[in-house]
């Protein structure tokens, strides 16, 4: 599972990869992120349940 997610997370673009550091490592809420990257925290959210979904299916895809 670990390997898959690796590998998932090598096929995302930077941005992507960025995104999820900094909510998850860096434990930043969307709020904060939006300030960041200028956009509206909506769309922070928006963008972290996609990233997630590509996640969830390349993963998916790898263990099956």
């Amino acid at each position: 599972l670990m390997q898959a997610l690796k590998e998932c997370l090598k096929r995302l673009p930077q941005a992507s990869r960025d995104l999820l550091y900094h909510r998850y490592a860096d434990q930043e809420n969307a709020q904060q992120l939006s300030k960041q990257l200028r956009i509206s925290p909506v769309a922070v959210r928006l963008k972290l349940m996609r990233i997630r979904n590509a996640m969830k299916t390349c993963v998916e895809g790898k263990i099956v």
